[in-house]
């Protein structure tokens, strides 16, 4: 029986085409699952949640912007690694949303989710949402390497 790692992107999205919603996204499990690969014996899943493949700013699937959240959020307390891309986060009220959540889980929750954030010379982070991070990196590589040799273990 294989253990599952569930890790969830997290980043702005409005104003942004699906291409530039995703392309952080692509490139950051590419990175993940190319060095993990070589370190796996089959014993453990990866699996990736990306927001904008379930839900799009440019298609109008959802009823309500109630139900994105609850999906979203819900998505959230189920993950074991929230990696956030800090770049235009300031603008990304979902974002904020999110990393709250995956606060109240760690402090309040029966689990423990791991917060990456990528690019945190993001001008104007709050020193809560800088402090909501287990770890920084200034690149998706060292995100990727990080991830993998003490998260994915």
């Amino acid at each position: 029986m294989s253990k599952e790692i569930k890790i969830y992107t997290c980043g702005k999205m409005k104003g942004l085409t699906y291409e530039e919603q995703m392309s952080w996204r692509n490139n950051i499990q590419r990175l993940i699952e190319n060095r993990f690969k070589y370190s796996n014996d089959g014993s453990i899943k990866l699996i990736f949640v990306h927001p904008p493949q379930y839900y799009r700013y440019d298609k109008d699937y959802q009823k309500s912007e109630r139900e994105i959240m609850e999906w979203e959020l819900n998505q959230i307390r189920d993950t074991d690694i929230l990696i956030i891309n800090a770049e235009g986060i300031g603008e990304s009220v979902g974002s904020h949303f999110e990393m709250g959540v995956a606060w109240s889980m760690n402090h309040f929750g029966n689990k423990h989710i791991s917060v990456i954030g990528i690019n945190e010379n993001e001008e104007c982070l709050h020193p809560w949402i800088q402090e909501s991070f287990l770890r920084v990196e200034d690149s998706m590589s060292d995100a990727a390497d990080f991830i993998v040799e003490y998260l994915i273990i």
